[in-house]
């Protein structure tokens, strides 16, 4: 759900720079066909997401709960690779965690993470 409306976002990583250059569409679906695919979704997330202006990009902050109660994951989306690599991000974003695959939502929502509630910065 996004702003109280089912959509769907489907992500691919790119050839070169693993994971930091991906195609990522979002489409709006019916909420008959969001329940039926929440049904059979497996395993899931439960987070709060914030948008939070950084100079000129806007960071998106996700705020887990559930088995990952206290964890905190920074992203921001870039135009091209070289604006990403140009970026200095803000000490309050942490660890760089960019191309690790073991922190993607996909592998958090199939097994709590280790790391999960213990990070504080």
């Amino acid at each position: 759900m996004k702003d109280g409306a089912p959509f769907m976002t489907v992500k691919t990583s790119g050839a070169s720079d693993y994971r930091m250059v991906r195609v990522e569409v979002e489409f709006a679906i019916a909420e008959d066909v969001f329940h039926r695919l929440w049904e059979v979704a497996g395993d899931r997330l439960s987070k709060a997401r914030w948008s939070v202006p950084v100079g000129q990009h806007t960071a998106t902050v996700d705020v887990f709960d559930g088995d990952l109660a206290g964890l905190r994951l920074v992203e921001v989306e870039f135009g091209s690779v070289e604006e990403a690599r140009g970026f200095h991000p803000p000490s309050w974003f942490g660890e760089e965690l960019t191309g690790d695959a073991a922190w993607s939502n996909r592998a958090l929502a199939a097994r709590p993470h280790p790391g999960a509630g213990k990070r504080t910065d």
